[in-house]
């Protein structure tokens, strides 16, 4: 029997995804969900947000990546709402808590 207040792996990314599915405009919003596997060398002081090329992604900005959640001690994810059949490009960065400065760029495996 799980304790009380443990969720499961697939059960902490779940909650990372509930999201209305269509913008102001009534367009058509996807989901795409991001995860990765990397340890930060300063875990409170550093974190994992993915950037990209669109605005969702930041523009390719630290200041406006996506932060990701942290699920497990080097497991993170988040997922965003594009519209419908956009084509998009992304990296992972590891950055800085207090002031969203990228310290490392992964590129997408």
């Amino acid at each position: 029997m799980r304790e009380k207040g443990r969720e499961t792996v697939k059960e902490k990314i779940k909650l990372v995804s509930n999201v209305s599915d269509c913008d102001p405009d009534g367009q058509l919003l996807v989901p795409v969900a991001f995860a990765t596997r990397h340890q930060v060398a300063r875990p409170g002081k550093e974190c994992l947000a993915v950037t990209g090329n669109t605005p969702e992604l930041g523009r390719w900005r630290a200041i406006n990546s996506r932060v990701m959640f942290q699920i497990t001690e080097d497991l993170w994810c988040t997922t965003i709402y594009v519209m419908k059949g956009i084509r998009f490009r992304y990296k992972f960065a590891v950055i800085e808590n207090s002031k969203k400065k990228v310290s490392k760029l992964y590129p997408f495996h």
